[in-house]
């Protein structure tokens, strides 16, 4: 009978144990993906993306890196955008992808391989990038257009401190 106790009792505990929420990784934890062009709030600030880009990743064969605008660009080139003027952050969400097919990422806090929401700053005339890492986050390819150079999608994320993007982007080819 004691027996069969401390089984029913494990049993249990197992059951516990593997039915934890999931929700922390992989983009089940955020929002539901609106219909709307990609917006939300970077760092306590609303925007309206205006667009951004795409380019291979340095090295050739390690897929591409995607950056979506928080506002819109005024100087500098695709690589080294600059928006506002120098002295103001720049800011922009970027993530990668393997290849321009139409599929979806789910990221999470995993290093390299997440979505991040990025500011470069001008500390001391240094440029210093801080990064606030997705928690969770969704990426669909929806079309890549090679004769415009332009990829579609759409993402949902939210960031360690509260940052977030929802909706739809256009993304221009980069040339390095």
């Amino acid at each position: 009978m004691l027996k069969n106790l401390f089984r029913s009792a494990f049993v249990a505990v197992l059951v516990f144990a593997c039915s934890s929420d999931d929700s922390d990784g992989g983009g089940s934890n955020c929002p539901d993906l609106i219909n709307q062009t990609a917006q939300g709030d970077f760092r306590g600030e609303t925007f309206v993306s205006p667009g951004g880009t795409y380019l291979l990743a340095p090295g050739g064969n390690n897929g591409y890196t995607c950056t979506i605008y928080v506002e819109n660009r005024t100087g500098g080139d695709c690589v080294f955008p600059v928006f506002g003027n120098d002295a103001d952050p720049q800011d922009s969400i970027k993530f990668p992808i393997d290849d321009l097919s139409l599929q979806t990422y789910t990221f999470a806090d995993t290093g390299g391989d997440t979505i991040n929401f990025n500011r470069v700053a001008v500390e001391n005339n240094v440029p210093v990038t801080t990064a606030e890492l997705a928690v969770c986050g969704t990426v669909t390819i929806t079309e890549y257009d090679a004769d415009a150079d332009t990829l579609t999608g759409t993402i949902t994320a939210v960031g360690q401190d509260g940052s977030e993007i929802n909706g739809t982007f256009i993304l221009d080819l980069c040339v390095f």
